[in-house]
């Protein structure tokens, strides 16, 4: 085996990785019905897979909604979109967090909450609620 040609290799693939995100779709953010004062929300609620569904049905005045469609690879970006809300909640369907541990793996990322279900059963958006009272 050649080191440098492993090498070399190695960083050819890693190269595609970069270019990978301009084709990727993006997170999409999901804002709340217009209030009032039309003010951006300051609270980030970030999800992925059919958790979306559910928080979106919530209706949480205040709270925006970004929702994951690839997990791999994360644009750095989005870091800056994040650290941009007051507030960040991450949802999610298992019990380690896998989407908030691949966040961490990629920027500094420390959600001020993060809620959990692992029974086999999906959210509900009653459930939501309850968490964000």
């Amino acid at each position: 085996e050649n080191a440098a040609l492993t090498k070399k290799m190695v960083d050819l693939r890693l190269a595609k990785i970069d270019k990978l995100f301009a084709d990727l779709p993006q997170p999409t953010i999901h804002n709340p019905p217009s209030t009032i004062n039309d003010l951006r929300p300051n609270k980030l609620i970030i999800t992925w897979g059919s958790v979306t569904g559910a928080v979106l049905e919530a209706k949480l005045p205040n709270h925006a909604i970004m929702q994951f469609k690839t997990l791999w690879p994360i644009d750095p970006k989005i870091k800056n979109i994040i650290d941009s809300y007051k507030n960040v909640t991450v949802v999610e369907n298992n019990a380690t967090s896998q989407l908030t541990t691949v966040l961490k793996s990629q920027f500094d990322f420390n959600p001020d909450k993060i809620i959990v279900k692992y029974d086999g059963r999906p959210f509900y958006p009653e459930e939501i609620n309850e968490y964000f009272k």
